[in-house]
């Protein structure tokens, strides 16, 4: 069929409809399989299917019969042109409507529409690429929940998009106790986020068989941003390559890019973000071919409080925080940390001295962590509670592979 999402599929079903009073029937012809690749084979299959409605209704006027031809599109994923829901699914108008979607610009070469699907509080759906969205009327304390049933028994992984998540920030120990994000109906324990995750991802698994999943939304408090939360959630099949492996929460596919805590804001320690507390997932990050190794830095662009994860930063000294003299390794953490298996660590004042650990934390890291260890995995975990590691962010680190 071809790479291209051009390549579509669609069926010409003949349909026959008795009219005047006369017992209902339905005959239908032999599925023909068309590939629509382009635009002008895409006119051709609408002009074959005018010429044959119209001969077909000469034919029905002497049978007292009204024959119709149509084209069931095939539902894939297709580009909108909307900004804000850029991700469709390509059904026929009427299949877009029957759903309640947003029609947005056509696909399968004019022949359906990329059909956008939006809901909200307390609502269902049965469609890939849903967009779960607030109310437009938000009380100060709902609950707000997508139940999400599966397209077909061979999903065995959602993946959730958080285009924006604004919920309230945790309390001083870093537990989500007033606004809160959880998913439940599935087989992987994902821990509960609040605040910000705009930008983020998470992978959740499914049992293929199981029942319905379900995404939650609690608030205890008014949210007064004018969009608290945009969530696109996907349907992965279990023979997808886009599959995750088992256990990662979140999963990289580039050969460089960068991760980030939930609720990270390192822009100043003043910041009113705060590290959460409970947490405790895997960053995968896929191999690319002719790659062996990763390494880990804080981003060039990062600010100093890139890498606070444990400790107090009142009682450390500025030009100290972000540097490596204020990261600690191995069995010096035990509370908030992040491991990185196999991690061969440098220092800013060493040359070329590689050192091991697997676990790091602190109030810094150091100036390059590697790894050859495969698969390659950020694993983070934090405890109970935060309330003694004021100042704490949480964390942004960039990884790049490196090649055999």
């Amino acid at each position: 069929m071809g790479g291209s999402w051009r390549g579509l599929v669609a069926w010409v079903v003949v349909v026959v409809v008795v009219l005047g009073g006369a017992a209902a029937m339905s005959v239908i012809n032999e599925e023909e399989e068309i590939s629509v690749i382009n635009e002008e084979e895409g006119q051709a299959l609408r002009e074959k299917i005018d010429g044959e409605n119209v001969k077909l209704q000469r034919e029905s006027e002497r049978e007292d019969r009204v024959f119709l031809i149509f084209a069931k599109v095939q539902a894939v994923q297709c580009a909108t042109n909307d900004t804000q829901f850029p991700i469709g699914t390509c059904l026929t108008s009427h299949d877009c409507n029957t759903k309640g979607g947003v029609r947005s610009v056509s696909c399968a070469s004019g022949l359906g529409v990329c059909c956008i699907i939006k809901k909200t509080c307390n609502s269902e759906t049965t469609m890939n690429n849903t967009y779960f969205t607030e109310p437009t009327s938000v009380s100060s304390t709902q609950s707000c929940t997508l139940t999400v049933n599966r397209i077909n028994t061979n999903i065995c992984q959602l993946r959730l998009d958080f285009d924006t998540l604004n919920l309230a920030q945790p309390n001083l120990n870093g537990v989500c106790d007033s606004d809160s994000f959880s998913l439940s109906g599935g087989m992987s324990i994902v821990p509960q986020i609040c605040g910000t995750a705009t930008n983020q991802h998470m992978y959740y698994d499914v049992d293929p068989h199981g029942g319905v999943v379900k995404v939650h939304i609690d608030r205890s408090v008014l949210n007064v941003s004018p969009a608290p939360w945009r969530i696109r959630v996907a349907q992965i099949p279990c023979d997808s390559k886009y599959r995750a492996p088992v256990g990662c929460l979140q999963y990289y596919t580039e050969t460089n890019d960068l991760v980030t805590s939930f609720n990270f804001d390192g822009s100043s320690v003043n910041v009113d973000t705060r590290q959460l507390a409970n947490m405790n997932y895997g960053v995968c990050v896929r191999r690319a071919d002719g790659y062996c190794g990763i390494t880990w830095k804080v981003p060039t662009s990062g600010s100093r409080y890139s890498f606070t994860v444990t400790e107090n930063t009142g009682v450390v000294d500025d030009s100290v925080i972000g540097t490596s003299h204020a990261s600690s390794r191995g069995d010096q953490c035990t509370t908030d940390y992040v491991v990185i298996p196999g991690g061969m660590y440098k220092n800013e004042d060493t040359d070329n001295v590689e050192n091991h650990a697997d676990r790091y934390c602190g109030l810094g890291f150091p100036s390059s962590v590697s790894s050859t260890a495969q698969p390659f995995v950020l694993h983070v975990k934090t405890d109970e509670d935060e309330s003694m590691d004021k100042g704490n962010l949480g964390f942004s680190l960039h990884y790049r592979q490196s090649p055999c």
